[in-house]
């Protein structure tokens, strides 16, 4: 056989073998890997193969890479990342986006990681002891969108620097209940954005900096316990954003020694009340007592003990779970 021609700029590296260019690619930068898809036909389908891709992955954490950001469309079959990625302590930026399977150790420590985003990825744990362990001293923003936690029946996360932390889950069904719980403990954080249905027990320790809280929770399970408890954990906020839903979830009666902060403003003397006052005040916030509405909520008057009257308005949000206001 003779040996092919191949011209100027012509395709070079559909001739080699598959593990030159794994090899070849892992050694490039991410935007100029994709490129060579362009060029290579060979390639652009070896890519979509999800052994590929995690033979790539392994080949880039070899690398000691800092910064690992992955946003995948896979097919209908989730693809499984590889467990390599938690032996990697030089990661300081974990960001996966994919309909993706996670299998995860008992144990996890990060020690240079800073931020961790997971979106629509699949969680499990398959050992016996169904307890998982994250531990990362310099984390400083988690987020996670639509993840699934299985096969795990606690979730143990120390970040004493974390700043922000983010839970959305817009596609679990509105009637889920998980017997898992998730505890942070997060001595630092300031920031703090739920927009879920607490289909797992979600538990808060050591707020003693969180400034802000936007809590939408919408369900149509009795979850008025385990709301209780998110707002006793948060109860010292400066700035809280209670949805009416989140509202109609609360029990009410484990809250009587709840306080909460309704002003901030330096010019303004803060004001604390405790949910069952507020409640009272305005006769569980009822219609008779709806002063109005505008584009973020509903506003109610309230008469307090001592005569004082109060307006108190509440966060209202879409919510596409239950596909209501």
């Amino acid at each position: 056989m003779g040996r092919q021609k191949i011209g100027e700029g012509g395709d070079r590296i559909s001739f080699l073998p598959e593990g030159i260019i794994h090899c070849i690619l892992s050694f490039l930068p991410t935007k100029y890997a994709v490129g060579t898809s362009v060029l290579s036909t060979r390639w652009s389908k070896t890519v979509l193969d999800k052994s590929r891709i995690n033979a790539w992955i392994s080949n880039v954490l070899k690398r000691k890479v800092q910064v690992l950001i992955l946003n995948l469309c896979v097919g209908l079959e989730p693809l499984v990342f590889p467990h390599t990625l938690f032996n990697w302590e030089s990661l300081t930026i974990i960001k996966l986006c994919a309909d993706s399977v996670l299998k995860v150790p008992a144990s996890i420590s990060f020690s240079r990681l800073k931020v961790l985003h997971l979106d629509d990825i699949e969680v499990f744990c398959d050992q016996a002891i169904q307890h998982v362990s994250l531990s990362c001293p310099i984390l400083e923003e988690v987020v996670f969108l639509n993840c699934r936690w299985l096969k795990m029946k606690v979730i143990n996360i120390s970040a004493p620097v974390l700043k922000r932390l983010v839970i959305v889950d817009i596609l679990e069904r509105k009637d889920s209940f998980h017997d898992c719980e998730i505890k942070v403990y997060a001595e630092s954080l300031v920031s703090l954005e739920l927009d879920c249905n607490m289909a797992y027990e979600l538990s808060l320790y050591n707020l003693f900096s969180l400034f802000n809280a936007s809590i939408d929770i919408c369900s149509t399970r009795k979850i008025g316990q385990r709301v209780d408890k998110l707002l006793k954990a948060i109860c010292d906020v400066k700035d809280l954003r209670l949805s009416d839903d989140s509202i109609e979830n609360v029990e009410g009666e484990n809250l009587k020694e709840t306080k909460f902060i309704k002003s901030t403003n330096s010019n303004v003397e803060s004001l604390q009340f405790n949910f069952g006052t507020i409640r009272a005040a305005t006769d569980n916030f009822s219609d008779a007592n709806k002063l109005g509405q505008g584009g973020f909520g509903s506003v109610y008057k309230g008469r307090l003990l001592d005569g004082r009257e109060i307006a108190v308005k509440t966060l209202k949000k879409l919510c596409p779970r239950c596909n209501r206001i």
